[in-house]
């Protein structure tokens, strides 16, 4: 593989460069192809390299930057002094690497809620049904890159990686979306990788560095690192966080009554949140953000002040950059709205929650720009809400205009929304990821959950659809992301039972935990929605369960068929987990070692298990076996994470659970069977006696 990374730094050289190689023998192609697509003022024209150059742009190229893990490669187009009036319309660059078979590959959805997995031979990636396009394509990527369907023709957004089959990586990212979006395409039956730039509608007067790639070949945590660093996402990120949140109960439905009672829920419920967050439904109209309607009578300073009150940090939603026609803005300021080249509204998607169609702003108009300066200000400054998540981001740049590309448009959009929202916490939502990179403090990487598993788009191939499985397979899809480019935001669990015709949750109790547990395992912003009066007593301790939030540190990670098994670290115990996304019991074989979890408790020795349709599991790794250790601990998603010390005398055990701990708790410890009970923080303990093990089990109300 390093020779192949080598032949491909040759060949690019080769390819753009013939005179660093001249004397030497030509090295066989790898980069088959260069071509830029252009307009000057005689008509559409095109470079390609090998074969035609144009008079009126030139290419530049850098690849002579190495790193520890991988390199750069910069190249520049140079307009002529003589042209005048150039246009970009189409830039790639198109190889043929010979990835080993059975390689996988990562399709990055265009944005948050775009389905992102690892695909490989014989598989297909989700293409919209095009009788739905009018409806559905502003939500993804159609109408920006047009790919041939079928199988093993899979593209990727910004960056990519191909996983062979020991497990080394080849991957490769644009470092900046400024110059357009990055696409990375692979054919697997032509073994032809495109990396191609959306760049129709730019302008060329001077030098644009139309590619800055970074590719290596290695660890995906190497690499990934490194990229991270070139990227503009190299900052401190924040801890992980959890929250309440309105919109997966109550939808549009919320009122003063109902954010009022839910805040004094949570409140007596001691749950250890950090947000409540009111979402979509408190505004006048979809655009209209400096007042809210009639079911808000209180003011939205006085609900604030509330939610800080019960101490929690108050959030609040909006979607800056659309505006439904019935919204005043819509009516008394046609000329904010974006227009196509015909100068018709630019439909940004469409809602049957609200009225159907909605559009666009022109973040190019003064007038939208202060606006939107007025409504953040109210709203962080005088309402009181430093939590925000802003909501539909896509929209801002449906068409490239002003001779910007929609890359660099976007950019510019966040850009915006970051010094409008100084001071405050954002989550981003419905964003092309790229250039969400380091800007945002939370960021959705998955489509909405429901309370329901799949629903009858799946049908349509819609890649943003809203359903739980969706979500989940993009949670685990980007979860490198997390602490790298931001805090994931997985969306919310449920775990309510709910009522028919209101609020049902048709999830089953399987597929409610896989949700919870991996939300937990793999998000940076864990939420729910559920009341908690509604859940049952069993669904309060579940919930408790994911407190105190531990981080994970992921080291290992397989799948095979919709069974994925994830290997990490927490609080230094050592943890596998199992998640079966599939409708089909699954047979899985531990790692050597013994193992503990609530479920299979006391058998220690298990080499295997079988999971139901859905089922997830969690085990912890038992590192002792001689004396006092710790075999595991009930009431927590990772088993024991919340125990915080266990030392053992010759008089005496003392156990320490961490602040919030779950009262549900029971902690089971092993200690050598020649006495019949001992002692803890005071209190003596029977032992308890299994086939081959010895052991004790304390509840946590009686651990101080």
């Amino acid at each position: 593989m390093i020779a192949f990374l080598r032949k491909i730094k040759n060949n690019i050289l080769s390819l753009l460069n013939p005179e660093k190689v001249r004397g030497k023998a030509a090295p066989e192609p790898v980069f088959k192809q260069l071509l830029v697509r252009y307009r000057s003022e005689k008509g559409q024209e095109k470079i390609k390299i090998p074969g035609r150059a144009g008079p009126d742009i030139s290419v530049s190229l850098d690849n002579t930057k190495q790193l520890k893990h991988g390199n750069l490669l910069k190249i520049v187009l140079n307009p002529a002094p003589s042209a005048e009036k150039l246009e970009l319309e189409e830039f790639k660059i198109m190889l043929n690497p010979a990835f080993p078979a059975g390689t996988k590959t990562l399709t990055n959805g265009f944005q948050s809620w775009s389905r992102s997995e690892e695909l490989g031979p014989g598989e297909s990636m989700p293409r919209l049904v095009p009788l739905f396009n009018l409806l559905l394509a502003p939500f993804g990527d159609r109408r920006i890159y047009r790919r041939p369907g079928g199988k093993e023709r899979f593209h990727s957004w910004t960056y990519s990686w191909f996983r062979f089959p020991d497990d080394t990586i080849f991957f490769i990212g644009s470092v900046t979306e400024r110059n357009g979006y990055t696409v990375i395409d692979y054919d697997y039956a032509k073994d032809r990788l495109i990396v191609a730039k959306d760049c129709r509608g730019a302008g060329l007067s001077s030098d644009l560095e139309i590619m800055n790639l970074y590719y290596g070949f290695g660890r995906l945590d190497s690499l990934i690192n490194e990229y991270t660093g070139l990227t503009s996402a190299g900052q401190e990120t924040a801890s992980k966080k959890s929250g309440w949140c309105s919109w997966y109960n109550y939808y549009t439905a919320i009122d003063e009554e109902t954010i009022c009672s839910n805040i004094a829920e949570l409140s007596a419920s001691r749950l250890p949140l950090d947000y409540f967050q009111i979402d979509d439904g408190w505004q006048q109209a979809i655009g209209d953000w400096l007042a809210p309607n009639e079911k808000f009578t209180s003011g939205m300073d006085s609900i604030s002040e509330k939610i800080r009150s019960s101490g929690l940090k108050p959030g609040l939603w909006l979607a800056p950059f659309i505006a439904v026609p019935s919204s005043q803005l819509f009516k008394e300021h046609p000329e904010w709205i974006l227009r196509d080249v015909k100068g018709k509204p630019l439909k940004a998607g469409f809602n049957p929650g609200w009225e159907g169609y909605f559009y666009a702003l022109d973040l190019d108009h003064p007038g939208v720009r202060n606006y939107l300066a007025s409504v953040f200000d109210q709203v962080i400054n005088h309402w009181g809400y430093n939590f925000l998540k802003l909501d539909f981001l896509y929209a801002a740049v449906l068409a490239p205009r002003a001779g910007k590309t929609r890359g660099a448009l976007m950019c510019e959009a966040i850009d915006l929304l970051k010094k409008l929202t100084e001071g405050a916490e954002t989550l981003g939502c419905g964003v092309p990821l790229g250039p969400a990179f380091g800007h945002f403090d939370f960021c959705r990487i998955g489509a909405d959950v429901a309370p329901y598993w799949q629903d009858y788009l799946r049908l349509i191939k819609y890649p943003e659809r809203v359903s739980t499985e969706n979500s989940l397979v993009s949670t685990i899809g980007r979860r490198q992301l997390d602490r790298r480019m931001f805090r994931n935001d997985p969306d919310v669990f449920m775990l309510r039972d709910g009522l028919k015709g209101v609020n049902q949750n048709h999830l089953t109790a399987n597929q409610r935990f896989t949700l919870f547990f991996i939300n937990n395992l793999l998000g940076g912003l864990l939420f729910f929605s559920d009341r908690y009066s509604e859940l049952t007593s069993e669904q309060q301790a579940l919930l408790r369960e994911a407190y105190p939030l531990h981080e994970a540190e992921i080291y290992g990670y397989d799948s095979y068929r919709g069974l994925h098994q994830f290997e990490f670290t927490a609080t230094g115990n050592y943890y596998t987990a199992y998640a079966n996304l599939s409708g089909e019991p699954r047979k899985v074989r531990l790692p050597g070692g013994r193992w503990f979890s609530k479920a299979t408790f006391p058998d220690l020795e298990c080499s295997s298990l079988e999971l139901e349709p859905y089922q997830s599991i969690c085990l912890r790794q038992i590192e002792g076996d001689q004396g006092v250790y710790l075999l595991g601990a009930s009431g927590h998603l990772f088993p024991g994470a919340q125990v915080l010390q266990l030392e053992a005398d010759s008089s005496e055990i003392r156990l320490t659970l961490e602040n919030n701990a779950s009262p549900e708790t029971v902690v089971y410890i092993a200690a050598p069977g020649d006495s019949n009970s001992y002692r803890i923080n005071g209190i003596e303990y029977e032992l308890q006696h299994g086939a081959s093990l010895n052991y004790l089990a304390v509840p946590a109300g009686e651990v101080s």
